[in-house]
């Protein structure tokens, strides 16, 4: 009996063992289980957190890129003058600052009873880049004893605007004969518009209408209302020369006279720094005394000032 009883107690005592260790066996793995899975996490976490370093690292940085925006302007009288010995002008004035002294000859002959040579001393200074100063002494060369010889004329001409798109450029030039001259009396005004618009990097088109109101004290018979209009363009041969063609069209300077038509051609050419030189010629289209038939010009041209 006592052995029976002590064998059911071993049997109880071992079973109770196996249920423990089962017990702590089921525990020891669910806790492994989880340790398992937070390891597991970590090193998702850890390779997600690798990877993306090492494709942050591989991505090339994108970069910025500065826009620049560049604005081109145009000054006043930027462009180019012409100034040889013909009578077309353009809109362009002399630099402020720049003076011209110039010294022309113009010789013309008709089918009248006696040619015209005439020297002519002008100055032209750009006292802004917009007004310029005028003074033009001509003086009638050979019988000079000529009603109003070496009277002086002085001006001014103002650039008004530039020339943007489809708008030319415009100046005004306002004359003024003053009668310092050979038994010279009265007073003459001449205003001319100079328009000049650009055609290419080589060429540009001149239009210069023009008006004059003459006191008739130097011309008994002289028109107090003349005018007329120049309409040519200008050609650059080179950096230096340009060449230049023009027509002009005018009512007769003495009353009862016809209209007279002519062309002129010029060239002027900058041989240095500070010097330059201008050539015309003219052809009348009339044929007759009202008129020249044909005349040339020689000018020499020094730049003053800066």
């Amino acid at each position: 009996m006592m052995r029976s009883i002590h064998g059911l107690t071993v049997s109880v005592l071992v079973l109770a063992l196996v249920v423990v260790c089962g017990a702590g066996s089921d525990a020891w793995a669910g806790q492994a289980q989880q340790n398992g899975a937070q390891l597991t996490t970590l090193s998702l976490n850890s390779s997600t957190a690798l990877g993306a370093g090492l494709f942050a690292q591989d991505e090339p940085e994108e970069e910025v890129v500065e826009e620049s925006t560049t604005i081109t302007t145009t000054e006043a009288g930027s462009g180019y003058h012409l100034y040889g010995p013909y009578f077309l002008r353009s809109a362009d004035t002399v630099p402020a600052g720049e003076m011209e002294l110039k010294f022309n000859y113009r010789y013309e002959t008709s089918s009248g009873p006696s040619d015209s040579n005439v020297f002519e001393l002008q100055f032209q200074w750009g006292i802004t880049d917009k007004i310029e100063l005028i003074a033009e002494l001509p003086i009638e060369l050979g019988d000079g004893r000529v009603t109003g010889n070496g009277d002086l004329h002085l001006g001014l001409q103002t650039h008004c605007w530039e020339e943007d798109g489809a708008l030319p450029a415009f100046s005004v030039r306002n004359m003024l004969r003053v009668p310092t001259g050979y038994r010279s009396g009265g007073v003459d005004w001449m205003a001319r518009g100079l328009i000049t618009k650009t055609l290419s990097d080589k060429m540009r088109l001149h239009a210069n209408p023009w008006l004059e109101l003459v006191s008739g004290h130097n011309e008994e018979d002289a028109r107090h209302f003349q005018w007329g209009v120049a309409i040519g363009v200008d050609y650059k041969l080179a950096d230096n020369m340009v060449f230049v063609w023009d027509y002009q069209h005018a009512n007769g300077e003495l009353d009862g006279t016809r209209n007279n038509h002519q062309l002129e051609f010029g060239l002027d050419w900058a041989v240095a720094e500070k010097c330059k030189l201008g050539f015309s010629t003219i052809v009348g289209l009339d044929g007759d005394d009202q008129g020249p038939n044909w005349g040339m010009g020689v000018s020499y041209i020094m730049e003053l000032g800066s």
